[in-house]
């Protein structure tokens, strides 16, 4: 059987609140501040005490999540990136590299067809 829920009007309510955020604001442990609130008109448990104060902090508000941060687009200039430092020397090489060979491969192929004149 769930029991019956304690409600209060405004004014015990504002007093039970009080003397327990009183307690609480002297550094008393919640124990000191259940009995003031028992003594200003508190029915409950130490527990439901702890959740009182704590939700009578809170704004009410929307529950939910919240939304999260937008996508960033990603705007690009739609020129190539810079090359990291040190790549144009590999390019370089590469580049000798083709060249030399293609143009020996050229090279014995004129030979060839001259010869064949």
């Amino acid at each position: 059987m769930p029991m019956k829920r304690n409600t209060y009007d405004p004014q015990t309510k504002a007093a039970i609140l009080a003397a327990a955020t009183e307690a609480r604001a002297a550094g008393k442990p919640w124990s000191v501040a259940f009995s003031a609130a028992r003594e200003a008109g508190y029915k409950g448990s130490l527990q439901g005490i702890t959740h009182l104060l704590m939700n009578a902090k809170k704004p009410a508000g929307k529950r939910g999540r919240k939304p999260g941060p937008k996508a960033a687009v990603k705007v690009t200039s739609g020129r190539p990136l810079k090359v990291a430092a040190g790549t144009d020397s590999i390019e370089a090489m590469v580049d000798k590299l083709v060249r030399e060979r293609v143009s020996s491969i050229l090279n014995k192929a004129i030979a060839t067809l001259e010869e064949l004149r």
